[in-house]
Order: structure tokens, then C-alpha cells, then sequence
């Protein structure tokens, strides 16, 4: 009889006795820890896994001291829990004492049928058919959180070539529909991956899910494939025109401002003066001066002819 934990499925209610304070759409999912009675957390899956719309029923109550003393470690404030290394595995190795079927993990399943089926009975959604390729992974998650699907293959969407410039190519035995790689830039600049433009995927998805759902073309198919036709693949021409507009317009731009900066409009260099002469003290013998020799000996001449006078 080890550490134990519950998990409570809440029922989709909106009822004043299942609410507690404001929550986003997430909820107040997640693990509520107790110590000592004193509640710790309120929701929050303390780095087990993330939130997400599909857990939001999803409550987990510790209130066990064993499971805090040998898993858990509660701040000095009483406000938070921080989990040591063996919560996952001690997470992982939980099973009802009366049915060991009856996994932690296999109740958080449990709940996101529980608010699947919630859902369902709330919108009343018509059943899609399923994304297949293409689709990033993120996408596919939140469509298959969203609605449920009909007994067919799943729709591809996929880049390829397409004749005539159409924008697209639609292959209901194939159950795919090919994308004109031309017009690929304009979704997904740098292209290269098989899940790229989630974008434009997702709104022709729900598009083209009517003219999927069906084992041959009728005549109001035909009808809508065709006006798609027409309409998506004018509005990619046109997006496209503008695209290069605005790529001309630039590089025009870019070349006037190099002919600005071009040396023919750059002021010549001035012609560097010649450096100006130092000018000397006048003490400072220069190339005219006599020798000191000859100078001594004039010295010498004047005195003598002093003393005769």
C-alpha cells in the first residue's frame, strides 16, 4: 500500500458548485496539492506534461504525505511544489489496487475523451474528414481535439506541379490535393518542408472537406471545384504580380541610391599642399652662412684692426 493519488474527471458543467474563480479556456487543470490540509497549488501539471483544451476536466488531488515527503518539496512560502526526479516514475507506476488496467496515464485518456465527447454534444459538429499529409503536427492535434471525423481515407495536401497555372489540382481517388509549386513563395518563403504554410492549408482543409467526403464528383462538386478554381488562382496571379511589383520597385530603388553614392558626383580631392617650410630661429645657420672658421677669422681681423685704431 504505497503513496497514493486521485484523479477526478469534472464533469462539463457549468454549473456554480464546479467553478472555481475565473478561468481561461484551459481550465484549472492539473495537480491540487495538499500538505497538512493546506492547499498548495490549484491546477497546473507541475513540468509533467502541458495544458492543453483537451485535459481541462482533468483533476489530480495529493493530498498523501508520502507522496510529498519522497516526491514533492514545498516552497518556504506554502505557495508552490517543485517535483524531484522519481515523480515521473512514480507517475508512470501508478495502477488502481482493483484493476491494474486502470492506469495514471490511461485516466488522463480518460478525460480528454470525456471532454471530447463534451464537445461533440455541445456544437453538434458535422464530422470532417481527417488531415493526413501535410498538415504540421500542431494543426492535426487541434482538429482532432475539435471534431470528430467520418469513415473515409484521410485528405492529403501536398506541393507538385499543376498544368495551365491552376492553382491546384484535385484528386478525389487519390485523396489528395496538389498545390501549384509555383505559387509556393507566397506561402512558404523558404519552402522545403513537407508540413510548411499551416496557413493556407488549414483554410483549404476546411475548404475542399465537403468535396472529400464522397466517392465520386457530383455535379454541385464539379460546380464548387470549379469556381475555387477560377477564384484561388486569380487571386494567386494577382498576389503574385504585386509580389514582383514590389521586388522591381526595390531594386530600382536600390540602384538610384547606388548611382548617388557613385564617384562621378564625389567633389575631387584636393591637391595636397606643399608642406610649408619651417621656419628657422635666427641663430640657425642656413645654407649662406660662412663657415664657423671663416667667421672666427673675421672675428679676429676686426678686433686687431680695432686695437690699431
Amino acid at each position: 500500500d504505497g503513496p497514493r493519488l486521485k484523479v477526478h474527471i469534472w464533469p462539463a458543467s457549468k454549473a456554480k458548485n464546479y467553478e472555481l474563480g475565473k478561468a481561461d479556456d484551459y481550465g484549472h487543470q492539473g495537480f491540487y496539492v495538499y500538505d497538512r490540509n493546506r492547499l498548495i497549488t490549484i491546477g497546473g501539471w507541475i513540468t509533467t506534461r502541458r495544458s492543453s483544451r483537451s485535459q481541462k476536466l482533468l483533476r489530480i488531488e495529493i493530498d498523501d504525505p508520502r507522496v510529498i515527503d519522497s516526491y514533492l518539496t514545498v516552497s518556504a512560502q506554502k505557495m508552490s511544489v517543485r517535483p524531484n526526479e522519481a515523480f515521473h516514475k512514480y507517475l508512470a507506476s501508478l495502477c488502481d489496487p482493483t484493476d491494474e488496467s486502470i492506469t495514471f496515464e490511461s485516466c488522463i485518456q480518460a478525460g480528454i475523451e470525456a471532454q471530447k465527447s463534451a464537445n461533440q454534444r455541445a456544437r453538434k459538429r458535422k464530422p470532417l474528414v481527417e488531415p493526413g499529409k501535410g498538415f504540421e503536427g500542431a494543426l492535426r492535434k487541434v482538429i482532432h481535439e475539435e471534431v470528430s471525423f467520418v469513415s473515409r481515407d484521410p485528405m492529403d495536401i501536398r506541393w507538385g506541379t499543376v498544368d495551365d497555372d491552376d492553382f491546384f489540382y484535385f484528386d478525389l481517388a487519390g485523396r489528395t490535393l496538389t498545390l501549384n509549386k509555383l505559387y509556393r513563395p507566397l506561402f512558404s518563403p523558404d519552402g522545403g518542408r513537407l508540413n510548411d504554410a499551416p496557413l493556407i492549408k488549414a483554410l483549404l482543409y476546411h475548404l475542399f472537406n465537403s468535396a472529400f467526403d464522397g466517392e465520386r464528383v457530383g455535379s454541385r462538386t464539379a460546380d464548387n471545384l470549379e469556381l475555387w478554381q477560377s477564384t484561388l488562382t486569380t487571386a494567386a496571379q494577382l498576389e503574385l504580380g504585386e509580389r514582383e511589383t514590389r521586388e522591381a520597385e526595390a531594386d530600382v530603388a536600390e540602384q538610384e541610391a547606388a548611382a548617388d553614392a557613385s564617384p562621378t558626383d564625389t567633389p575631387a580631392p584636393e591637391t595636397p599642399k606643399a608642406p610649408k617650410r619651417r621656419k628657422r630661429g635666427r641663430h640657425h645657420r642656413n645654407d649662406e652662412t660662412p663657415p664657423w672658421d671663416e667667421l672666427l677669422s673675421r672675428f679676429r681681423n676686426r678686433r686687431h684692426l680695432e686695437k690699431g685704431n
